[in-house]
């Protein structure tokens, strides 16, 4: 065989792969010509892929039968090639000769369906182990290999226990884990390590110096149905994870976190509003204090949480502080590690909750200064305004008194947003907020509170994430382009910050850009230029944000989201809140869809704490997550009334009757 480039080498991809069907001309000319014996490794797997791909996808190839032949006499040399190789050579050997890299886990497969693993010594295996850290999660793919070798692959855990920590809880924490190219479907623990050795090996990498945040998660909220590793973690392991987790999470602000700190602040002497600064390894926020002491009425003290306190609502009204898992880059993603049922919580998640929940506590220790209780505007807005204001009769709430302790902050906070949750909930079904039918309510999600809007959302539909992949992810082979390489990480990115032009990226890859052309995702002029189109403005504006709101979209941009609907791109949704919006909500007030949750209306509905002090730390958080949830349902109701009621006060998000900006 003709030596050839890493980029041509065939890799069998699953169809999920939005490259699956790269390889199938590179398939066919090696078939077609005379099959040789392989000249190296390499060779030999190139031949295995081959044969796959034809078992695979034999209809996509012309005179099938033929080539199912030509692809077992294929795997038939690649079989003789690694039975002899593995006489001459260790396996570290073969492996380190693997390239391209993905080969390493191909040859393992091929090491497997040659049966070739019966003959290698289980010495050879360890050193393997011990040279090449990333081998363990191939073979874990290995049924096989993991029977034959299990006492190696054990020692290899139990010797290496940090790492050991993050393979399993990466691997087996996820059920839903779609697997390996080649190997099982769901990962294989070896039969002798017990739930001993797990435990111990949890327990190291938690009092280890480099834990990450969302493994140390993932241990607290096991889930008791994890297939291939019979493990529990023992009372121990979840308490101190916890610990470490709450602790390492207290530092994501005091410390620089990733190398980028937030510093907040209300400045008494600073006029304006609000003032951002670059710093080295951070920014610097400061709150102008003459500005917020000089309107503190009711109305400006909400609007403040829109226009100055700006991390709790963007400008169309969708929330800010959800989880994007769109939006986590290819290297946070191979690190991150939450579990089926746990809420995906990225460092950027983490820097946007924790920035409203600051700002929060800032704003009301700010207002408290000044005798202004927040809960006491919010009574205002429900039991006041929206009555005089929009006539609608039948909202009430009854917030915490001043002067209670954070814990009866706590207790009573919580039965008050779902007082209001089903409150709305009648209103949209019946036009009126009657309280019989109140009683026959009981809230249980926030994803199924309903809209005052038909269609108020476009949210991604069954085929968005296999379209968008290729224009918005950093995964995409499109986004990276040698000529820009210190461009945006994906596709969209580098034609709308650059002139990149078709010829800027590699041949193969072109003819993905000629799909986007295709679907009028992009456009190429008659000089090669790539342009967004709007519809790929709209992708990735959801991709980036999960929704956009339908009714503050112009009339051509509706008509396109309803094209982008009927093709199965995009859905229309007519719910209060984002799907993305109501995860976040159920995470932070109850544990309804997530073991991680922090249900803070349920902690404190069943008592599951110790009171020492009813103004302790943790409870005072707490109160403030509550306001911050409860702010979120607040903003999100009065931006549909406002709509609904007085629209020529809802260009943009929510508009109280207040003195503007300006001023």
């Amino acid at each position: 065989m003709n030596k050839i480039s890493e980029d041509d080498r065939v890799i069998f991809l699953p169809q999920t792969d939005l490259l699956w069907n790269t390889y199938f001309d590179r398939v066919n000319l090696l078939l077609d010509q005379k099959l040789n014996y392989p000249e190296d490794v390499n060779d030999a797997v190139e031949l295995y892929q081959c044969k796959r791909m034809v078992e695979s996808y034999g209809n996509y190839f012309d005179d099938l039968e033929r080539k199912v032949l030509l692809g077992r006499k294929a795997f038939g040399l690649a079989c003789k090639f690694i039975a002899i190789a593995l006489k001459k050579y260790s396996l570290c050997d073969l492996l380190e000769q693997c390239d391209p890299f993905e080969y390493r886990e191909q040859l393992l497969c091929l090491i497997r369906d040659s049966e070739a693993y019966k003959k290698i010594n289980g010495r050879d295996v360890g050193e393997a182990l011990e040279s090449s850290c990333d081998i363990i999660e191939y073979i874990l793919f290995q049924r096989e290999l993991v029977v034959e070798f299990d006492q190696q692959i054990r020692d290899y855990l139990m010797s290496n226990k940090c790492n050991a920590a993050e393979i399993l809880i990466n691997n087996f924490a996820h059920p839903s884990y779609g697997g390996r190219k080649g190997g099982e479907k769901k990962p294989v623990a070896p039969k002798s390590l017990t739930v001993e050795d797990v435990n111990s090996i949890m327990l190291d990498y938690i009092k280890s110096g480099s834990c990450n945040l969302n493994y140390l998660n993932d241990i607290v909220s096991w889930s008791k149905n994890v297939a291939g590793l019979n493990y529990t973690p023992s009372r121990e392991v979840v308490v101190e994870a916890k610990k470490k987790y709450d602790l390492e999470t207290e530092k994501l602000f005091s410390e620089s976190y990733c190398g980028y700190t937030y510093y907040l602040a209300i400045d008494p002497n600073q006029e304006e509003y609000k003032l951002e600064e670059a710093l080295d390894r951070g920014v610097s926020v400061k709150f102008g204090g003459k500005w917020l002491n000089k309107y503190i009425d009711y109305a400006t003290i909400l609007n403040n949480f829109i226009y100055i306190f700006d991390y709790f609502v963007d400008e169309s009204g969708l929330l800010c502080m959800p989880s994007n898992p769109y939006a986590v880059n290819a290297l946070i993603s191979s690190i991150s590690s939450d579990g089926p049922n746990s809420y995906p919580k990225s460092t950027g998640f983490l820097s946007r909750n924790l920035l409203a929940i600051y700002c929060m506590k800032l704003y009301v220790t700010f207002l408290k200064e000044s005798d202004i209780y927040l809960e006491d505007v919010i009574e205002w807005v429900f039991n006041s305004y929206v009555k005089e204001e929009l006539g609608v009769s039948g909202f009430s709430i009854s917030l915490p008194s001043r002067g209670a302790s954070a814990l009866d902050c706590c207790k009573l906070i919580g039965p008050e947003i779902e007082r209001i949750l089903i409150a709305y909930q009648v209103y949209v079904e019946m036009g009126e907020v009657d309280p019989y039918h109140c009683q026959k309510i009981g809230f249980k999600n926030f994803s199924e509170i309903p809209s005052a809007v038909s269609q108020k959302y476009a949210e991604p539909g069954i085929e968005f994430e296999k379209i968008s992949t290729l224009l918005c992810s950093d995964r995409s082979p499109l986004a990276h382009s040698k000529k820009y390489p210190d461009a945006s990480p994906s596709f969209l990115g580098i034609i709308i910050d650059k002139e990149a032009n078709r010829n800027d990226f590699a041949e193969v890859y072109q003819k993905h850009i000629d799909f986007l052309v295709e679907y009028g995702i992009v456009a190429i002029s008659d000089s090669g230029r790539i342009f967004a189109t709007s519809i790929a403005l709209i992708l990735g504006l959801i991709w980036q944000r999960g929704a956009v709101v339908v009714y503050r979209r112009d009339e051509k941009s509706r008509g396109e989201l309803t094209s982008l609907e009927q093709k199965g791109w995009l859905k229309f949704t007519s719910n209060l809140f984002t799907q993305r919006e109501s995860d976040y909500l159920s995470y932070m007030f109850n544990n309804a869809k997530f073991d991680d949750a922090k249900a803070l209306r349920n902690k404190y509905a069943h008592g599951g704490f110790s009171v020492e002090n009813p103004n302790s730390s943790e409870f005072e958080e707490d109160y403030i997550s509550l306001l911050v949830v409860l702010m979120c349902v607040t903003l999100k109701i009065f931006d549909e009334l406002h709509f609904n009621i007085k629209p020529n006060l809802a260009k943009g998000s929510i508009v109280f009757p207040v003195i503007s900006m300006e001023s």
